[in-house]
């Protein structure tokens, strides 16, 4: 036992040298490694970068012992040929250095020798993490098809496959999400984020579904709008009529007011005062005359399309301007709004009681009666009119936003969908289940913003309402 001892410790110090301070036989994990290591670079050679090459160092393995152990060289031991008899014990796995006792304090991540199956797996994951970055390696290593899942499925440990017919239509829904997303992010716009476009947009929504606080309203709401545009129509038009006038523009006037006191449809209203404009404007001799013409028919045909303005217009035309005076007075006040007073009901509380009889005179107008005259109400109106007139070009996106939205909710509740049926605990997924959905971002971002926080309630449906109606 002695002679054999003696005869491997000289073999060894034959094959890695000795330790120039102890004497005793180079046991260090890179010496050992050299000839694995060696094989190793060769074999990745172009498929790693140089220096990710030379962090994937191995310590030898216990075959390469036993040879060393036998009396052989270690420049003779094949390190291809190195198969043990058990099909349990062919999977690399890394241990620290100190399972070989090489009495180092700190295991070394180049050292790898053949291990039985449960350890294997586990170390194999743990000793790529390193590479993991190169997103190439990692997927050829721990993909759906790498060489972890070859070697379970081989040994029969590996979970099943996503079906090739969830994948295809996954891959298509995620490339129709793509789509959908481009478009979204082409109209989002900052202006779309700010507190009060998005307090301007929650209150229209409210009123669209006649709820919360801003039931019974809308249609008061819309009487106001018509009012306030009556009351405009009447300045412009009052105006041009007072600069001074020939005969033929005060023919023109006479016919439209004596057709808008017969008013039927705007169709037909239209039709009438487009035929007489063609008539009269040859016969104005100045082109100043000419243009108060065009600009006094655009107003009265602006007016015509809707019937309760042109009602109220009548009104005012026969000098009964009680209620014009009223309409001027508020409007005025909306005007003056600064955009703190803009976003605060209760600032603007304030305001309608400072005027109250107005608006009380308001409420006669636009149906506002009973329990619903009262100065919340009138705040509410305004507050939405004001928020309206700032925003209504910005709104136009927004629509178009949500459209677009409501569009990639159905192909983003698919995806989902497939990725929940294979989920990743019990499948091997493929690399795209794991992308990102795109347009996610965006729609997370209005869900938050759209969603009272102390109820949870919604105030926009991307097509979730419709989606747990049918489920």
């Amino acid at each position: 036992m002695a002679e054999q001892s003696k005869q491997k410790e000289k073999l060894l110090k034959e094959a890695l040298g000795t330790d120039p301070e102890t004497n005793e036989v180079n046991l260090s994990p890179e010496k050992i490694a050299d000839p694995i290591n060696k094989d190793l670079k060769n074999r990745y050679q172009g498929l790693m970068e140089e220096e990710e090459l030379d962090t994937l160092k191995i310590l030898e393995s216990n075959e390469i012992i036993k040879e060393l152990d036998s009396g052989k060289p270690i420049s003779e031991i094949d390190v291809d040929q190195l198969v043990v008899d058990s099909p349990f014990e062919k999977i690399l796995g890394i241990f620290s250095s100190n399972t070989l006792n090489l009495n180092r304090e700190f295991p070394s991540i180049s050292s790898l020798i053949i291990s039985p199956i449960p350890v294997a797996l586990l170390t194999l994951v743990s000793g790529i993490i390193f590479i993991k970055k190169k997103d190439a390696i990692f997927w050829y290593l721990l993909g759906e098809d790498g060489l972890l899942e070859q070697i379970t499925e081989k040994l029969g440990l590996a979970k099943p496959k996503v079906s090739d017919t969830s994948i295809f239509l996954h891959n298509r829904n995620l490339e129709t999400a793509k789509i959908f997303a481009k478009s979204a992010k082409s109209v989002d716009n900052t202006k779309l984020s700010k507190d009060e476009f998005l307090l301007f947009a929650k209150i229209k929504f409210c009123l669209e579904d006649d709820r919360e606080e801003y039931e019974g309203i809308k249609e008061s709401i819309s009487l106001f709008k018509s009012a306030m545009k009556a009351q405009k129509s009447y300045v412009i038009i009052s105006e041009l009529e007072s600069a001074g006038q020939g005969i033929k523009q005060k023919e023109f006037y006479d016919y439209a007011e004596r057709t808008l006191e017969n008013f039927d449809d705007s169709e037909t209203f239209k039709e009438q005062i487009n035929k007489k404009i063609i008539e009269i404007l040859p016969q104005v001799k100045t082109e100043e005359g000419k243009e108060k013409l065009r600009t006094y028919a655009t107003e009265i045909l602006n007016l015509s399309e809707d019937i309760f303005s042109v009602q109220l217009f009548c009104v005012f035309k026969k000098q009964e301007l009680k209620d014009f005076l009223v309409l001027k007075s508020i409007n005025e006040n909306i005007t003056n709004l600064q955009e703190t007073d803009v976003v605060s009901l209760k600032a603007l509380t304030c305001l309608v009681m400072a005027n109250y009889d107005d608006f009380e005179a308001l409420g006669d107008i636009i149906d506002v009666k009973g329990k619903k005259s009262n100065p919340d109400t009138y705040a509410k109106i305004i507050q939405y009119i004001a928020l309206g007139e700032r925003h209504k070009n910005s709104y136009g996106q927004f629509e178009q936003l949500i459209n677009v939205m409501r569009q990639w909710y159905p192909i983003y509740q698919k995806i989902k969908d497939i990725r929940e049926e294979y989920p990743r605990e019990n499948y091997r997924q493929p690399k795209d289940f794991i992308k990102p959905i795109p347009g996610i971002d965006l729609y997370n971002k209005y869900r938050n913003y759209l969603t009272d926080q102390n109820t949870g309630s919604h105030y926009v449906d991307f097509g979730e309402e419709m989606e747990s109606a049918t489920t």
